[in-house]
């Protein structure tokens, strides 16, 4: 035989027997019991929802541009999908620091179902921790009220200016370009913006650097920034700070020093040599210039650059080797003089 139950409650929780009995008139001498039983448990569980409540930030400020926070609240039921006919109605209740705020939520979506969602979306304008939480209680015919609940805290950020920018350090110094990086370990109240401030002597400071947006996601910590300085001295001793900017005020950073690079003056390898040539022949002086820097030169005829000579061309080279040739096609008695050199 079999026992079938249509819905299961609490109640129908306990000890079940199955009890088998033999007619009297089929006892023999081997047959001697005239029954035999088997049990079996049954706990009957109501359906606990499974909560997960996210938020789009846990650390926010009272300012009224950035102080709004949204929760999304999901119940869901671990039931097979053919349980779900039943409808177990799904009831959401929010609260904030113990206040019912239900009211400002959204209504769940599909309440009955294996899976709903609520979402509040609230501002905060009190600096201080809050605790949020949403509670889904679901309502089972002859069974008691089963609840289950989640929740987090939301740190609402008073007014401050920023905090110091730390961990300053300068890399890929060259002539005229240094990269200042730094480190911001939080912030302290609404995104920030930053610069750097650098001049030739700690007390003046007159120079800024392009303007460095922070992180919009303050819930980070350890963000890291940097920012090219241009157009600087070689050889030239640097003292820098830099600023953080928020809708409070600022706050610099201590002073960090550098040095760029040294320019080494160019070396002529080779110039001019001294040529003696028949009027209407060619002739063409090269000088060789070794430079880590960009270089120029002009080669002169006495103290006349080759450009207001006739029929001279003049060839560059662009690696750490550079050249200049003066091609003169069709020498004359005017050609006659001293020729040189000179790299800058």
């Amino acid at each position: 035989g079999s026992l079938d139950f249509d819905y299961l409650t609490l109640l129908d929780s306990g000890n079940y027997s199955c009890e088998a009995f033999v007619n009297s008139n089929l006892k023999s001498e081997f047959i001697t019991d005239s029954s035999q039983s088997s049990s079996i448990m049954i706990n009957v569980e109501g359906p606990t929802p499974d909560i997960n409540l996210t938020s789009s930030t846990l650390r926010l400020p009272t300012h009224p541009d950035y102080n709004q926070a949204i929760l999304t609240c999901t119940a869901t039921l671990p039931l097979p999908p053919e349980i779900d006919e039943l409808g177990f109605a799904k009831v959401f209740t929010w609260t904030m620091s113990g206040t019912d705020v239900t009211s400002d939520a959204t209504t769940p979506t599909d309440p009955s179902g294996i899976e709903s969602v609520s979402t509040l979306t609230t501002d905060f304008t009190i600096a201080g921790d809050i605790v949020i939480t949403c509670e889904v209680t679901i309502s089972v015919p002859g069974d008691p009220v089963v609840s289950n609940n989640s929740s987090v805290t939301i740190t609402a950020l008073g007014p401050s200016n920023p905090v110091q920018p730390t961990d300053l350090t300068v890399v890929n110094i060259n002539y005229t370009e240094a990269t200042i990086q730094w480190t911001v370990s939080s912030i302290s109240y609404t995104p920030e913006q930053y610069i750097v401030l650098y001049g030739l002597t700690e007390s003046s400071l007159t120079q800024e650097s392009d303007m460095v947006n922070g992180t919009m996601e303050l819930n980070n910590i350890d963000e890291s920034y940097s920012v090219v300085l241009t157009n600087l001295t070689h050889n030239t001793v640097y003292y820098y700070q830099v600023r953080s900017t928020n809708t409070e005020g600022s706050t610099n950073s201590t002073t960090g020093m550098f040095t760029t690079e040294e320019i080494i003056a160019p070396t002529i390898t080779a110039g001019p040599s001294d040529a003696n040539i028949f009027d209407g022949e060619s002739v063409s002086f090269t000088c060789t210039v070794f430079s880590e820097t960009p270089v120029d030169i002009d080669i002169f005829w006495e103290t006349t650059a080759i450009n207001t000579l006739p029929d001279a061309t003049t060839v560059m080279s662009s690696t750490d080797t550079y050249t200049s040739t003066l091609m003169i096609n069709s020498v004359d008695v005017m050609s006659n003089g001293d020729y040189s050199c000179v790299a800058m």
